[in-house]
C-alpha cells in the first residue's frame, strides 16, 4: 500500500543529520531484516525515508532502538496521518485502561502508549512536519492522557477497596480531559 498522500513519509520536509551514505545505515538493515512485504520495502528505500532513518539512527539510541522493537510499527507511522493517528492512540489508552485490573497492567499499556506517542511525535518534529508548538500540544495530550487515565485508576481502585470518601456506591469514577489541559472528575 502506497503512502497516503497526507501520511507522514509525503509530508517530510526536513531530515536530521545523519550519515553520508543512508543506505548503509546499521538500523536500516535491521528494519530490513523484519517480516516486511514488498511494498514496505519499497516504502524503505524512498531516499526521503533513507535519510530519516539514517538521521535517526545517528541521533537517538532511543528512538532508534523503538524502531527496531517493531519495525512493522515504524512501517505503519510512516503511511499515516499524523494528527489522526495521535487522536487514536490517545482513544486506545482511554479504551484499554478501562479494562484493567491491576496496576501492572495499566503500567504495560501506559509503557506502549508513552512508546508509540513518542515515536510518532519525534518523527513528526524531525522530519519538519509539525511546528514546535504542534510538537508542544502533541507532548502536552500525551503527558494528560496518561495522567488522567492513570489517576481514574487509582480512584477506581479507592472504590473498588471500598473508600467511601471518593464518590457514592455504584458510581464509576473518571477524569475528563478539558481543552486547557485539565483533568476534571465525572
Amino acid at each position: 500500500m502506497p503512502p497516503a498522500p497526507d501520511g507522514l513519509v509525503s509530508r517530510l520536509v526536513t531530515y536530521p543529520i545523519g550519515v553520508d551514505e543512508p543506505d548503509s545505515c546499521p538500523l536500516l538493515d535491521d528494519i530490513r531484516q523484519a517480516k516486511l512485504d514488498d511494498e514496505d520495502l519499497a516504502l524503505l528505500a524512498l531516499p526521503q525515508v533513507c535519510k530519516l532513518i539514517a538521521g535517526v539512527s545517528a541521533g537517538s539510541p532511543y528512538l532508534s532502538g523503538l524502531i527496531r522493537q517493531s519495525p512493522e510499527r515504524f512501517v505503519n507511522l510512516l503511511r499515516c496521518d499524523p494528527e489522526a493517528q495521535l487522536a487514536t492512540l490517545i482513544d486506545e489508552l482511554d479504551h484499554s485502561s478501562l479494562s484493567v485490573g491491576t496496576m501492572t497492567e495499566l503500567m504495560v499499556e501506559l509503557r506502549k502508549f508513552k512508546s508509540q506517542a513518542a515515536l510518532l511525535t519525534a518523527l513528526c518534529d524531525l522530519g519538519g512536519i509539525w511546528p514546535i508548538m504542534t510538537v508542544t500540544d502533541a507532548l502536552t495530550r500525551v503527558a494528560d492522557a496518561a495522567t488522567a487515565q492513570a489517576v481514574s485508576f487509582l480512584f477506581r481502585e479507592a472504590q473498588r477497596n471500598g473508600d467511601s470518601r471518593l464518590s457514592r456506591p455504584g458510581e464509576e469514577v473518571r477524569l475528563h480531559r478539558t481543552g486547557n489541559g485539565e483533568a476534571r472528575r465525572l
